[in-house]
């Protein structure tokens, strides 16, 4: 992200997938990894909106229900994927819902998949931070 007038978010990129806007406690939480965010609808989201939606992407991959990870397994697996393990579970299909999860779902933590750019403003006496999210094709 590059400030080019004062006061004014602008990306000097075409390709962001998008930019929100948080509190300053909505990003001390999202950057600490306690809360989420949700790209599409611009809200804060858990670990548990995240997990259901992994949940539906593994039964859209055709994963066997006792083979989906727990919620635990789950973050653990978000994390190493995150450190470009692209492959921390030992099902090829449940690897195929977590890319598509991430990729698609909305839902990114902190470290996200792809490239989250930051800056901050006081507005209106109160700090407001702009977060960009690009993911390459």
């Amino acid at each position: 992200m590059k400030t080019i007038r004062n006061s004014v978010f602008e990306t000097n990129s075409s390709s962001s997938h998008c930019v929100a806007l948080m509190s300053d406690a909505e990003y001390i939480d999202f950057k600490k990894n306690d809360s989420l965010f949700n790209f599409f609808t611009s809200e804060p989201a858990t670990w548990e909106d995240f997990y259901r939606q992994f949940k539906c992407d593994c039964n859209d991959e055709g994963v066997n229900e006792n083979e989906i990870p727990t919620l635990l397994e789950f973050k653990a697996g978000v994390a190493e994927f995150e450190d470009y393990n692209e492959d921390p579970f030992e099902s090829s299909e449940a690897n195929n819902a977590l890319w598509k999860t991430m990729r698609y779902g909305g839902i990114t933590s902190n470290d996200g998949i792809g490239e989250i750019s930051h800056t901050e403003r006081e507005l209106g006496g109160q700090k407001v931070h702009a977060v960009s999210w690009y993911v390459p094709e």
